[in-house]
């Protein structure tokens, strides 16, 4: 069984698996977190109050909870944590909804799951730039859609 190794920084509960076979881990939103009225489009980052250690050979990739991301339109950005990364880990977050959102009818508040880590195995590749490349398959140059399949 691996380790995944956390110090906090913040008031904010621990990273957890609701089930132990679970993929991700649950990150949520600090206790003094300053909610703030959310604009459609609006994109922000929540210091997530810890620092983690990725093991080498890892990275961490956040993920969305399903029902903040259903139930609430809050999504998480690209976010990938590569092992050497030693800072406070924070998450991206877009708010995909219609409506605007106050302090008073936020769903999200301090305290609340709001997205999940996932380890996964980094594969020590070497970056070659050749002018002879052998192409696998009939896609050729036609990019999105080009095998007919929509």
């Amino acid at each position: 069984m691996h380790e995944f190794k956390f110090k906090k920084v913040r008031d904010v509960k621990s990273p957890q698996k609701g089930n132990q076979t679970d993929a991700g881990i649950d990150f949520f939103i600090p206790n003094d977190y300053p909610w703030q009225t959310v604009v459609p489009g609006d994109s922000f980052l929540i210091p997530s109050g810890i620092i983690a250690e990725i093991p080498k050979g890892w990275m961490g990739v956040f993920l969305n909870k399903s029902g903040v991301a259903s139930k609430h339109n809050f999504i998480v950005g690209a976010q990938v944590i590569d092992s050497g990364y030693s800072g406070e880990i924070h998450l991206g977050v877009h708010y995909v909804g219609r409506k605007y959102l106050t302090t008073m009818d936020s769903p999200l508040v301090p305290g609340q799951k709001l997205c999940q880590l996932v380890l996964l195995p980094v594969p020590d590749i070497s970056i070659v730039e050749t002018s002879d490349l052998n192409h696998v398959g009939n896609r050729k140059d036609g990019g999105f859609g080009s095998t007919g399949n929509v």
